[in-house]
């Protein structure tokens, strides 16, 4: 990772990636029937690239048995992350500020991560980020790489090589070369430019930068290693490390009944090989990002044993209920959220956090036995969706980081997620934080809302 591939002079955004936690990338890796690491004695994590520092900080208040490190070569970056990690009063995170061909001392992690950075760097930073990876993964440890992917990328491959080559002389920094780049972009492809006519990134501009921040783009395509890459390049380039494919963050790609018709399952049931076979479901879902889980060779469950490690997870609650029927409504590709058991399933998480083993009292509105997977099904339905998340067994207390939202609000460092008692994050609007920190509004107004504060431990007013 060198100072010419990355976008280095304007900070990346502050948020909390909840793929990241350790119960998710356990979820991933027991559906895909692979051991994730024994946590009973603590853990290690590391974030490779890990921006702000928001996800590791927040992780490392609500894991005090784990030991966190983020990675980042920005220093505005890790001034911030060691700074909230002041504010937050913990001593189980450390946060450094290097390359990934030359990091400081670290121990072996149980856990690395690494969200989006792969497919900006160049090869031989990418070859120092799996060196490391080598070096420090303990034996049965999970990776989770997420990256801009083929084919569904390959349209934008032209816009990004015409913006980062238009920005570079420009005056400002990257945020400011990016809105004055882009602006060239869309003036040519009114002009009638037909490569940049058939980008979906040149073609949706203004509705992108009324999304994004112009920071948050200039990290995403103004960088001289971007490149995405079809999955079976990624698992190539892992397999020397012993990383075998271990599922996905992306939970509806367990449910392929939502996301596929019937003629590509079919197709895609006929192809043997499984890296081939990815390969081409990502073709029929033209897919533009991946967030893969990696296993060091952890041992196969059995279904018993998955069956199991699933009964024991424990699933919360993520969205209010005003939230969640929008949530429910949005399909994956063909299929949708909306299953027999999904009004039982919400019904009953919506009161705290329950293990999947305790659900089976819906069995019936299900119209399955207990055993028969549907519940399971119905579950992780919800989770594709962003309604439920799995958590962690057992609830820690979060009062520090709830003080710490409260003291930024307003500020140049306000943080829009709240610390879950669980082990997660709640992603939480500009507006609904004001009205809970004035204990107005939303938090006094909303049963929704109190309910779903009330599940994950935290108050109605911050």
């Amino acid at each position: 990772m060198s100072n010419s591939s990355m976008a280095l002079d304007v900070p990346y955004t502050r948020h909390f990636y909840p793929e990241l936690t350790p119960a998710w990338l356990d979820h991933a890796a027991v559906l895909s029937g692979i051991k994730p690491p024994e946590r009973a004695n603590g853990f290690t994590w590391c974030d490779l690239g890990c921006g702000q520092g928001v996800t590791a900080a927040l992780l490392a208040a609500n894991h005090p048995t784990g030991r966190f490190v983020g990675l980042d070569l920005m220093a505005a970056h890790i001034d911030h992350a060691q700074g909230l990690a002041a504010a937050l009063g913990i001593g189980n995170v450390a946060f450094h500020r290097a390359d990934f061909a030359n990091p400081p001392p670290l121990p072996d992690f149980d856990y690395i991560v690494a969200h989006g950075v792969y497919t900006w760097i160049d090869g031989p930073a990418q070859d120092a980020f799996r060196a490391l990876i080598d070096r420090h993964l303990k034996p049965g440890g999970l990776v989770y790489l997420s990256y801009n992917a083929m084919p569904g990328c390959g349209v934008d491959v032209p816009f990004q090589a015409l913006i980062t080559a238009l920005g570079q002389d420009l005056p400002g920094n990257s945020a400011d070369r990016f809105v004055v780049a882009a602006d060239m972009v869309r003036r040519l492809a009114a002009a009638g430019a037909p490569t940049l006519g058939g980008t979906s990134i040149a073609g949706a501009l203004n509705e992108l930068l009324a999304r994004k921040s112009p920071g948050y783009l200039a990290h995403e395509y103004m960088v001289a290693g971007w490149r995405p890459l079809f999955v079976t390049e990624v698992r190539a380039a892992l397999a020397p490390l012993g990383l075998i494919p271990a599922g996905s963050a992306i939970l509806s790609d367990f449910i392929d009944g939502l996301v596929l018709p019937a003629a590509a399952r079919q197709t895609l049931s006929a192809i043997n090989d499984p890296n081939q076979r990815e390969l081409a479901r990502d073709f029929v879902l033209n897919r533009r990002f991946r967030r893969d889980v990696f296993s060091r060779g952890g041992p196969r469950l059995d279904a018993a044993e998955r069956a199991g490690r699933l009964a024991k997870t424990r699933y919360a609650l993520v969205l209010p209920e005003d939230r969640l029927r929008a949530a429910l409504r949005i399909p994956v590709g063909l299929g949708s959220f909306e299953t027999p058991g999904t009004g039982a399933v919400v019904t009953a998480l919506s009161r705290r956090p329950q293990r999947l083993s305790a659900l089976s009292g819906i069995a019936a509105a299900l119209g399955a036995a207990p055993g028969d997977g549907a519940m399971l099904d119905a579950v992780v339905a919800l989770c594709a969706a962003g309604a439920v998340r799995p958590v962690e067994p057992d609830p820690v207390a979060i009062d520090r980081f709830t003080a710490v939202v409260r003291d930024r609000i307003d500020g140049p460092d306000e943080l829009q997620v709240l610390a879950s008692s669980w082990g997660t994050g709640l992603a939480i609007d500009a507006a609904t934080l004001r009205s809970l920190a004035a204990g107005s509004g939303v938090a006094a107004g909303s049963p929704a809302w109190q309910q779903l504060l009330r599940s994950h431990g935290l108050p109605f007013g911050l």
